[in-house]
């Protein structure tokens, strides 16, 4: 007659073992994501029942020691006696999102309320943008200046891009309309059939500035307005990290709308 002792305790050990492989990925989805993705289940390292006790262990500490899965956790894997082998086990906090750093580095940074930034913490701005995106801006270039670089902004109305240029014409929010007249620049294009792709994206994303308010302008109107003409920004929401690549297109708006 065959023996059944064993089968209690074996299945005792199969219960424990989905239960902590359970835990592990309803408590700790991003450690368990990692495990995942490295391919390193719990059945790569536990392969013999004494082993188990130290798997279970490791779950234990997860879930009860307070260990956060912010945090970097190591767990060594300790082997039955007289086997000399250690395996280690590293799970790596996720990096956050540009856009979240982005956000949570600005907020600590800028002013509270809407103003051109002294040349310090301009220039740490600078730095710490440089830093993240790995894209170079300045909040001046070539002597130029805007009349602030922190404010709030806007929507706008489409441009007309060329002469019968109609909203209709435009890819997307159409129910912004378009302004009457061109921007301060003219139009993009002299016909629709010289239109480029590139000026599409430039009236797609462009800003207008107060050009008019900036220490270069007096005296010099002319050749800031040919200086600044299409110029490139970066433009940064510090609430939510989130920006994009724009050009000036247009000057505006005005000071009673109290924007910038």
């Amino acid at each position: 007659m065959t023996s059944s002792k064993g089968l209690p305790f074996q299945k005792t050990i199969k219960q424990l073992r989905a239960k902590a492989t359970h835990n592990l990925a309803m408590h700790h989805p991003h450690a368990w994501h990692v495990i995942k993705q490295e391919e390193a289940s719990l059945d790569h390292f536990v392969h013999e029942t004494e082993e188990m006790a130290a798997a279970s262990a490791l779950t234990g500490a997860l879930l009860i020691g307070g260990v956060s899965a912010d945090s970097v956790v190591q767990a060594q894997i300790i082997p039955p006696e007289n086997t000399p082998i250690t395996e280690n086990i590293t799970i790596e906090k996720p990096s956050m999102p540009i856009h979240a750093t982005l956000s949570q580095t600005l907020r600590r940074t800028v002013p509270a309320t809407p103003q051109k930034m002294d040349i310090q913490t301009a220039a740490i701005v600078s730095q710490k943008i440089k830093s993240i995106t790995k894209i170079t801006v300045s909040s001046e270039l070539d002597g130029m200046t805007l009349n602030t670089d922190y404010g709030y902004m806007g929507a706008e109305q489409h441009l007309p891009r060329f002469p019968g240029d109609t909203v209709a014409d435009h890819e997307s929010y159409k129910a912004s309309g378009i302004t009457p007249k061109t921007g301060a620049f003219g139009y993009f294009a002299d016909t629709q059939d010289s239109l480029t792709k590139e000026m599409i994206e430039q009236e797609k994303y462009y800003m207008a500035v107060q050009s008019f308010l900036s220490p270069q302008w007096d005296g010099s109107g002319m050749h800031y307005k040919d200086w600044i003409q299409y110029r490139k920004v970066l433009v940064i929401n510090p609430i939510n990290g989130k920006g994009v690549v724009a050009v000036v297109g247009d000057a505006g708006p005005a000071t009673w709308t109290e924007k910038q």
